[in-house]
């Protein structure tokens, strides 16, 4: 079966290097401390408001240098790029059986990460909120993940389904 819009199998090994990239320094940046060359840098901010936007947009301000901590941008966009490639690369024998299970995955994964989403809504409010929803970016990808793999296992040690 061809398949269009899924990735060479090689990136699957990549994106599992970046999945555990992200989460070494997610584990450094929380239980030892800043990293040292991401905690302080100086990055080109397309878009910068030291207030609220809403409030006043003479604060806010266009292509502007601004020292900052990068640690969570980075940490995110590996995970995502991550789960990304883990998700959505090719297996070596990609059939029919194949793409229904993926299929399958991700309607799951969606409607539970919806369903986490609407008891958010419910039980988070404040600024933690916003912690809730920068989760919430991966959280479908890390269900996607999950739930494929295992049911990819669990449909391999099933006798009689051999390819």
């Amino acid at each position: 079966m061809k398949t269009k819009f899924l990735l060479p199998p090689k990136f699957k090994s990549v994106g599992w290097i970046l999945i555990g990239v992200s989460l070494i320094l997610y584990l450094w940046a929380n239980l030892i401390g800043d990293i040292p060359f991401l905690a302080n840098a100086k990055i080109l901010c397309i878009y910068y408001s030291d207030a609220n936007l809403w409030k006043n947009t003479a604060a806010s301000k266009f292509f502007q240098l601004r020292q900052t901590d990068i640690q969570p941008d980075i940490i995110g966009i590996l995970l995502i790029l991550g789960c990304l490639f883990v998700a959505f690369s090719r297996l070596k024998f990609e059939d029919e059986y194949i793409m229904k299970i993926r299929l399958e995955s991700l309607v799951w994964a969606t409607c539970v990460n919806f369903i986490l989403l609407i008891i958010a809504i419910i039980a988070v409010w404040g600024t933690d909120f916003l912690v809730v929803m920068e989760y919430n970016m991966v959280t479908i990808l890390i269900l996607f993940v999950i739930r494929f793999y295992y049911v990819l296992f669990l449909s391999r040690k099933i006798p009689g389904n051999e390819k």
